[in-house]
């Protein structure tokens, strides 16, 4: 959501633009959760364990 505030408006108008953003802005959140727990311990290492994958990885960047 884009708010455009005027160098005109008056600090009533800039507290309601403002109010406004931060309702639809709380209302975004507790839709969309993320849950971290749903990747706990995925990542792209292949067969590989982590340490392995870690050092090849430093590897090319020699």
């Amino acid at each position: 959501m884009t708010v455009i505030i005027r160098k005109k408006d008056t600090p009533s108008q800039i507290k309601e633009k403002v109010s406004r953003v931060m309702k639809t802005s709380v209302k975004k959140r507790k839709n969309k959760n993320f849950d971290a727990m749903k990747y706990l311990g995925k990542g792209i290492f292949g067969d590989t364990d982590g340490l392995t994958y870690q050092k090849k990885v430093r590897d090319e960047w020699e």
